[in-house]
């Protein structure tokens, strides 16, 4: 599981608000709270814990604004017992032990809604410790729910979205630095190659694809309804021109962004391959191994080969007139 903390996933349609969206770092806004909100979801976490979490930010502040209406009613209504002298600190103020936690834990023992809501913040209070990051929780939640809503509504029409898996700390430059048109660019275009190769090393490709993808279409039918967007039809007939395809290309790899890339072509048809972790000697050796492990490969060689044979033997068998 640590390996996978180093990772935040996000739709892909995400993509085209670096585009669309008011300003880019809006686009990016976007990608970076949803990825932070999926990245809260990997952690294992123990209920007593959150509770006591969420009664020491009701103390302190920072809860969102529905538990702490939660938490509130609940003291009114002297359900849970106030500690308005230590605010659950020990006399000493040595350690946070809460005097309500026991009654809390009752509390939520009866009523899912609160429990949920107790271990998606603490969740996410994880998550953003664990990025050694200070964000508003409320904003984050709200925000990427809304994604989430719009991601729900994007699937009933066009279908199950694709996910672009990216590392945190690459976001996270993105995030708080500001970045040139340039940069965004090659964000969109790594993550639309990202989308495609998924977890695996390799994968094969078009340029087609590729494009379509980079501005966060994931098939021809939502490409369509992109194309009418005047800002995504320029990007994508831009570089759908083999000049500044092959130019974008190469400055992914120049960034290291893609570490290989083999075009193969079969009869009038090519098909591009790239990846992220292996280098040219590595994809080769792995495409080859792919081809010889295809068993109509295999015999698309073999009957090659008895083709090649009986042409000899025909020569061998006849004289020239």
């Amino acid at each position: 599981m640590e390996g996978e903390y180093r990772y935040v996933y996000f739709p892909l349609f995400l993509i085209k608000n670096l585009f669309t969206a008011k300003d880019a770092e809006n686009g990016i806004s976007d990608i970076f709270d949803v990825g932070i909100y999926n990245y809260s979801k990997q952690f294992d976490i123990d209920n007593l814990s959150a509770y006591r979490q969420v009664i020491y930010c009701y103390y302190r502040g920072g809860l969102t604004h529905t538990l702490h209406s939660n938490l509130q009613y609940l003291y009114d209504n002297e359900d849970l017992t106030l500690d308005e002298d230590f605010n659950g600190f020990k006399s000493d103020g040595s350690t946070f032990e809460p005097y309500e936690l026991d009654e809390f834990v009752q509390i939520a023992s009866t009523n899912n809604k609160l429990r949920d809501l107790c271990l998606e913040f603490y969740k996410m209070h994880l998550a953003l410790q664990s990025l050694k990051i200070k964000g508003n929780i409320q904003r984050i939640l709200s925000a990427s729910k809304e994604v989430l809503r719009i991601q729900c509504k994007t699937e009933a029409k066009y279908g199950r979205e694709p996910s672009v898996m990216l590392k945190t700390d690459l976001i996270f430059d993105y995030y708080k630095k500001s970045k040139s048109s340039n940069d965004i660019l090659i964000l969109a275009a790594y993550s639309g190659i990202k989308s495609i190769i998924g977890k695996k090393e390799f994968a094969g490709t078009t340029k087609q694809m590729i494009v379509s993808r980079m501005i966060g279409a994931k098939s021809d039918k939502v490409l369509q309804d992109f194309l009418k967007d005047k800002t995504l039809k320029t990007i994508f007939d831009k570089y759908s021109k083999r000049y500044w395809f092959d130019k974008l290309i190469n400055e992914l790899r120049i960034r290291d962004f893609i570490r290989s890339k083999i075009t193969l072509k079969f009869g009038f048809k090519s098909r591009m391959y790239l990846s992220c972790k292996l280098d040219s000697n590595q994809l080769s050796s792995k495409l080859a191994e792919n081809w010889n492990r295809n068993k109509g490969n295999t015999k698309l060689k073999l009957l090659k080969a008895e083709e090649k044979s009986a042409i000899q033997l025909f020569k061998k068998l006849t004289t020239a007139p």
